[in-house]
């Protein structure tokens, strides 16, 4: 999650302050595509979730990733505008989420 959020900002550095619309579209990083598909990113969480429409100028804790371990753990990985992923229960993610 940690490199997802990086490739995140060197995107929204070179746009203007603005997340992709879709992951996909980190590929326009040709020069950071081996980094995205060397990173962890090669062997992700059973299922992740990308909350489009956010831009830098968000709160620091505003969410950007979700991560769903594939262990079947009641902890998700949460990726933030800061580019800090945190470790928190499923009931703590739900109010992050909740937030615009």
């Amino acid at each position: 999650m940690s490199d997802l959020g990086l490739l995140l900002n060197i995107y929204a550095v070179k746009n203007n302050g603005r997340y992709p619309a879709k992951l996909e579209d980190l590929a326009s990083l040709r020069e950071n595509w081996r980094l995205f598909a060397a990173s962890s990113l090669a062997t992700p969480p059973a299922l992740y979730g990308y909350i489009q429409g956010r831009t830098q100028a968000g709160p620091a804790d505003t969410v950007l990733a979700v991560g769903f371990p594939s262990s079947g753990s009641r902890r998700l990985n949460i990726l933030t505008v800061s580019g800090k992923v945190y470790d928190v229960a499923s009931d703590k993610a739900n109010a992050l989420l909740a937030r615009p």
